[in-house]
Parts: structure tokens; C-alpha cells; sequence
């Protein structure tokens, strides 16, 4: 055999996908193979799926998040289900749905953070969900709460440094004549003093009056963090001094460092000691109690009282049995513990919804009985045991594909008793029998098949 006969072209197998495809899925009323090759939940994939075979049990969550969005009192939920059955798409769905059908809605307006892990610490907690708000968020909500004040310190800050710069421009020989830069900031004060401006133009306008400050006093920066330090100090935006301090570098401070350390502090990151020697900050670290009785309630208030003033604001936590995966005995136990007190001390405005295996979920109840009563309402996700609920399933991909002048039976070229055994032999799994639909497609136009029958399936389970 030569080497060229050893070659693999991947244009002419490529050619011949295409033209198998195009020859063969129209004999089955479809354009291409319409089923995914991986049926793990995707968020740009989750209305291409039919909840029709959950109705009831997606309709009895969908009433437990309208009270709980309506009551803004605490309420635990955990989706339960082992791999396969739906938990991520699930969480996903809710959640989405939450923010799109919620998210305006006076009476109930609720916000839905998804969190793909919990973590192994209420600091990991804590700055997954930061993270996914975002920083930036609850920066310009604080904003949009403080609005008045904060537009206040920024013009009287900036209009003492105008004059301190006029008054050194009107001494000879010694004025500082950035004459360009003092236009600008004397424009953008008066805008603020209208209300004509955002939060970016606040930064611009404290950037030209640093600027110009810095060559009268080597502090210029740091004394307006500490003005603004001292504004949410008194305006009780957060209880723990050095989580205001730290907010204040992020609204203003322009240098890189200290920000990049504010925010490691403020996501519960441990800081080195020098780090905080940068910053000086009373501590180095949130311990769980600063976070579930200071900073989580705190961030939940901001949240409900400024901006979009929230009802409730829903966390799903995806993957929740990677706390048994991942933490064993005493830790373990601390954990869920820490949680509690977390769920304690926040009962307005937040709820918690878990998605777990079965099997981890009973190992949960067991280290921490009062953390999974915190969480009574839980949810088994059905496995797919009817034809109808099989149908229901596949239906809606099969449809995706169809040629324009299909008419025939909506589950064609599947026959009922072929859904019926695929269901049984993964095992009633709907990521699974996506899966093996997608292949056994394939199959079929291997074998020249007609349609897909007991006889294909026969050959293809081997049975």
C-alpha cells in the first residue's frame, strides 16, 4: 500500500457525509439529522426542547416561584434527579424564565442568578455570585440608590479643585495652566448639577479634577476615596466598613492595583499581607459569619431598594452533590452549617434552588438535617416511562427538520414500539434517549431502513 493510499482527506470524507445526508434524510422527511450528538443542557438550546412530558411537575415549580416571588419570604427548593434527567436544563429553563416573564413585573419582579457550583466554602458562594450580578452591576445600582449624594460629593470636590487651580492661575508665575483640562471639568460639573449625566461621566469628571488636584497635593486620589468611603459609611449601604472602602476604590480609583485587590476582597478572597498593606484594611479575609450576617444581606438590600428594586432574587445552584464529591466528614458538616445560617439570616428577598443527584441529596439530609429542612419542597424529575411522553420528547426536533412537503406522522420514521424500546434501554433518560435517537437515525440509513422498527433496534441493541 502507498503512502498516498494511506492519506486521510477529510474534504472527501466531508463530501460524503454531505451527500449520504442529502440523499438519505429526505426518504425520512427530514433535511439533516435533527437530534443532538450531546444532549447536555445548553442555554442557546432551551426552547428547542418540549416540556409537554413534565407538564405537571414544571407547572407545580413554576406556582412554588410566583408565590415565592409574590410573598419575597424565603422558600428552598431542590430538583432531584440522577444524571440524565434534565436537572441542568431544568435550572436553566426556571431561570431564564424568571428573568424574562419576572424581571418587569412590579408585584412579583424577580431576579434569577444561575450558579453552574455552589463551591466548597460560603467565600466560593459568595463570589460565584457576585461574579455572575457582576461587580459593575451592583456598583451602578448603588448609584442609582445614592444618586443625589454621591453626585454631590463629585461637585464639591471637583469645584474646590477649580478654585484651588483659578486661584494658582491668578498668581504670576506659579499657576499650573492646564487651562484645557479645567474647561472640561467645569462642563461636566454642570451637567451633573442638571442630572444630565451617568456614572461614567461622575469618573471622567473626578479623572480631570485628580488630574489637575495631583500637582497641588501628592493624596489628590486617595482623599476623594475616603469623601466617598465616608458617604456610604453614613449612608449605611454596607454594614462592614472595609467592604464600603473597597466598593469606593472600584466606583473611582482609576489605579489598576488597588482595584485588582478591592475586588479579590470584595469575592471573599483571602488578601496577602501585602495586599492589604496597600489598601489597609481591618481585615484579610470575610469570615462566613461577616458574609451570611453583613455582606450577602447587605448586597440583597441594595438590590430590593435601589435600581430595579427587586422582590426576590432566585439562586440556582447547579451540581449541588459536588459538596459530597468534593468535601468529607467535619468539612462537609461546616459547609452545609455555614449555608443555614446563610438562609437564616436572609429569609426576605433571596431563595435557593438546588439541583442534586438522588443519591448525594439523601447523604446531604444526613450530615446536616437542618439544612435540608430549610429546603423542604423537593422535586423528582420523572423519568420518560409512555409513549406519549416519548413522543412529546422527540416530536419537537423531528419537526425542526422537516422537508417543506411532509406529510406524514409527526413521530415518522420511528415507530411507536421503537420509541417505546429506546425509552426502556436508557432508561426512561431524556438526554440519553436524545442521544441514542441521533444515532440509531444514522443507523437506519446505514442499513437502507425504511423506517426504524423493532427489527432495526433489534440489531442495534443487540437484543
Amino acid at each position: 500500500m502507498t503512502s498516498e493510499e494511506n492519506t486521510i482527506d477529510l474534504g472527501k470524507l466531508a463530501d460524503e457525509e454531505i451527500e449520504k445526508i442529502g440523499v438519505g434524510f429526505p426518504d425520512y422527511g427530514l433535511t439533516e439529522n435533527p437530534f443532538p450528538t450531546s444532549a447536555i443542557a445548553m442555554k442557546t438550546r432551551l426552547f428547542n426542547f418540549n416540556n409537554k412530558f413534565r407538564y405537571e411537575t414544571f407547572e407545580d415549580i413554576a406556582r412554588k416561584i410566583v408565590h415565592t416571588a409574590r410573598t419575597g419570604r424565603y422558600r428552598g427548593m431542590v430538583i432531584l434527579g440522577d444524571f440524565g434527567l434534565g436537572k441542568t436544563y431544568t435550572l436553566y429553563y426556571f431561570s431564564d424564565l424568571i428573568n424574562k416573564q419576572l424581571g418587569k413585573r412590579q408585584e412579583v419582579k424577580s431576579m434569577a442568578i444561575y450558579l453552574s457550583s455552589c463551591g466548597v466554602s460560603l467565600n466560593d458562594f459568595l463570589s460565584n455570585f457576585i461574579q455572575e450580578i457582576t461587580i459593575e452591576t451592583i456598583i451602578q445600582t448603588i448609584y442609582q440608590g445614592k444618586q443625589d449624594v454621591i453626585n454631590s460629593e463629585v461637585i464639591k470636590f471637583s469645584e474646590d479643585v477649580i478654585k484651588r487651580v483659578e486661584a494658582q492661575l491668578a498668581m504670576p508665575y506659579r499657576g499650573y495652566a492646564d487651562k484645557e483640562t479645567l474647561a472640561k471639568l467645569k462642563q461636566k460639573c454642570e451637567e451633573i448639577k442638571k442630572g444630565e449625566c451617568d456614572l461614567e461621566v461622575l469618573r471622567l469628571a473626578i479623572d480631570d479634577a485628580i488630574t489637575l488636584y495631583s500637582h497641588y497635593s501628592n493624596s489628590a486620589s486617595s482623599d476623594f476615596i475616603r469623601q466617598i468611603f465616608a458617604v456610604l459609611k453614613n449612608e449605611q449601604v454596607f454594614a462592614l466598613e472595609d467592604y464600603s472602602y473597597c466598593f469606593s476604590i472600584l466606583l473611582f480609583s482609576r489605579n489598576i492595583e488597588k482595584r485588582k485587590i478591592a475586588t479579590k476582597f470584595i469575592l471573599g478572597d483571602k488578601l496577602s499581607a501585602s495586599e492589604n498593606k496597600i489598601l489597609n484594611l481591618t481585615l484579610t479575609e470575610l469570615s462566613p459569619t461577616d458574609i451570611s450576617k453583613r455582606v450577602f444581606p447587605d448586597i440583597l438590600k441594595i438590590l430590593h431598594t435601589y435600581g430595579e428594586q427587586f422582590n426576590m432574587v432566585f439562586v440556582f445552584v447547579d451540581e449541588f452533590e459536588k459538596i459530597v464529591l468534593g468535601l468529607k466528614g467535619a468539612k462537609r458538616f461546616d459547609f452545609l452549617e455555614d449555608l443555614r445560617s446563610l438562609i437564616d439570616y436572609n429569609l426576605s428577598q433571596f431563595s435557593l434552588v438546588l439541583g442534586c443527584s438522588t443519591e448525594a441529596y439523601e447523604t446531604i439530609r444526613g450530615t446536616s438535617p437542618a439544612f435540608s429542612d430549610r429546603n423542604r419542597d423537593v422535586i423528582d424529575l420523572p423519568r420518560i416511562k409512555s409513549i406519549n411522553d416519548v413522543k412529546n420528547l422527540v416530536q419537537v426536533y423531528l419537526s425542526d427538520r422537516r422537508t417543506p412537503n411532509f406529510n406524514g406522522l409527526p413521530c415518522h420514521p420511528f415507530s411507536d414500539s421503537a420509541l417505546m424500546t429506546i425509552a426502556e434501554n436508557e432508561n426512561g433518560s431524556p438526554r440519553y434517549i436524545l442521544e441514542a435517537c441521533h444515532k440509531i437515525l444514522n443507523y437506519g440509513l446505514q442499513m437502507d431502513a425504511k423506517v426504524i422498527d423493532d427489527k432495526v433496534l433489534k440489531t442495534w441493541y443487540g437484543k
